[in-house]
């Protein structure tokens, strides 16, 4: 018998609209996301809808044109809309 699976949701389904930017020093693309792993409120408490990652990935031109069509797809504010 297999547990409830509880680990957090993957975080290409948490992206969301706006997500990819270039930095503007660099023109590096960059893409903002969730984390879960740490994501503590000030009391120490785990926040389970994670939070805004501090530092965002670096990703490559193809990844951005990706979320760019993502975003093209629909309205919602979700880039993984259910």
């Amino acid at each position: 018998m297999h547990g409830r699976n509880i680990s957090p949701p993957p975080v290409v389904l948490t992206l969301e609209r706006g997500c990819v930017s270039r930095h503007p020093r660099t023109g590096l693309w960059q893409l903002t996301g969730r984390k879960w792993k740490g994501a503590t409120d000030f009391n120490g408490v785990k926040i389970p809808e994670g939070q805004l990652r501090e530092d965002p990935w670096i990703i490559i031109e193809p990844v951005a044109r990706a979320v760019s069509v993502l975003e093209q797809l629909h309205n919602s504010p979700s880039l993984s809309p259910s």
